[in-house]
């Protein structure tokens, strides 16, 4: 039941940045972006606020913590969707690289033993992200990250996510309700970016710099429901469960979505569809990615 559950999640979740890819194209800033998915997704909590309970100062030390890592996180995200010339299914290695960071914080700092299977999993991961990057090749290193400068600002929003995805296994595990765990890691998120906005002055105009206003609320509405399915997912089941599937799951639903849309749009752009050899790449990265999950899961 809970793995369905987790599967929905996922799902909802990719939805969620297929409306964020046209929501922050064009003339979209990655600031304004943050800031008003901050407060969007605030808002919709706060009619739950009575069902907020109260957590220790080293918790809320800990959730102030990760919540300005999300919020930088999830600037280069909306910087990484932003560039027209990548597309999700490129990205999606990258992005699953999470799951070897929760890995990785969970053996670290929650003092979790990880096998030698599993660190094979994480290699054949890591491998997969490195394939995705020989689609563009360079002559020389500079050449090389200019090409991959969006694959970069996705391994940053790996590394945040994985650390929200700890932290909300280490509050639940300590008794921290759902309500009360999502409540305050948003509250943190949001206040440092509103103080940013106000001294800049930028709060006032920041709605201007969304290009599809309608497209990216409904984004931020389908988050935060994934937001919650996955915190109530997370209080059943551990990580070393909950990560292999969704890294072994999202990759596939990424590409499956990606076709699916560019078959109704009827390929109108031409440089939509990726060349054969560039699929080829893809699917080959992902393969690697499916593998190296169920190595972790082993």
């Amino acid at each position: 039941m809970y793995l369905f559950l987790l599967l929905v999640t996922i799902a909802t979740n990719i939805s969620a940045d297929f409306l964020d890819r046209h929501a922050s194209s064009g003339r979209s800033d990655p600031f304004s972006l943050t800031l008003w998915s901050g407060i969007v997704q605030s808002l919709l909590v706060v009619p739950l606020i009575g069902l907020v309970g109260r957590i220790t100062g080293t918790q809320l030390a800990l959730t102030a913590l990760v919540a300005a890592i999300a919020a930088v996180g999830r600037m280069q995200w909306y910087r990484a969707l932003g560039d027209a010339r990548e597309q999700l299914s490129r990205l999606a290695p990258f992005l699953r690289v999470s799951s070897v960071f929760v890995l990785l914080l969970a053996v670290f700092l929650l003092r979790e033993r990880m096998t030698a299977m599993q660190v094979f999993g994480a290699t054949c991961v890591i491998l997969s992200a490195l394939l995705v990057t020989l689609e563009r090749p360079s002559s020389s290193l500079s050449a090389f990250l200019h090409n991959n400068r969006g694959s970069a600002r996705v391994l940053q929003f790996a590394f945040s996510t994985a650390c929200i995805s700890v932290l909300y296994r280490h509050l639940l595990h300590h008794g921290v309700g759902i309500w009360t765990c999502y409540f305050y890691m948003r509250l943190f998120q949001l206040v440092p970016l509103l103080m940013v906005g106000v001294h800049t002055g930028r709060i006032r105009t920041a709605h201007i710099h969304i290009p599809n206003l309608r497209l990216f609320f409904c984004g931020r509405f389908m988050q935060t429901a994934a937001a919650f399915m996955y915190l109530a997912v997370l209080q059943h089941l551990p990580l070393t469960t909950v990560e292999p599937f969704a890294a072994g799951m999202a990759p596939f639903l990424v590409l499956g979505m990606e076709r699916l849309l560019h078959h109704r749009q009827g390929r109108a752009q031409p440089d939509a569809t990726p060349a054969p050899a560039v699929s080829r790449m893809r699917w080959a990265a992902l393969c690697v990615v499916a593998c190296g999950m169920v190595l972790m899961e082993v």
